[in-house]
């Protein structure tokens, strides 16, 4: 897939991220759900630490602890929300392919957030 084909699928999840923002609870059963399936393996492998980060401040905005834009949560919860769906561009089932796709929207979102995950990143060092 190219840029714009993970921008065009990531559109469709990012719609439905707008579910999940006035639920924390449904938030953060979508968050633990990709806790659980996240691996450090194959493509994931040279963005595990992003993903951390992104996990992380999505769970610290959940408990309040954490103050961020709904722009960068809704961004945030779209890739997480594309992540845990098992049939998505690339089936999951698929070894290491099925995970590409996934690397490939996490990337886009990273980019995008980029400021925010580094802002995140120094608050959680203090």
């Amino acid at each position: 897939m190219n840029n714009s084909e993970y921008e065009s699928e990531y559109k469709k999840y990012r719609k439905k991220a707008e579910e999940y923002i006035n639920d924390r609870e449904k938030t953060k059963n979508l968050l633990d759900e990709a806790v659980r399936k996240a691996n450090r393996q194959g493509p994931l492998d040279k963005i595990w630490d992003d993903i951390q980060l992104m996990f992380g401040l999505l769970g610290d905005w959940l408990s309040g602890t954490y103050k961020v834009s709904m722009g960068t949560i809704l961004a945030i919860l779209g890739a997480v929300i594309y992540f845990v769906t098992p049939i998505d561009a690339i089936a999951d089932f698929i070894p290491v392919l099925g995970w590409m796709d996934d690397a490939g929207v996490f990337t886009l979102v990273i980019n995008q957030i980029r400021a925010e995950l580094d802002r995140y990143g120094e608050w959680k060092r203090r």
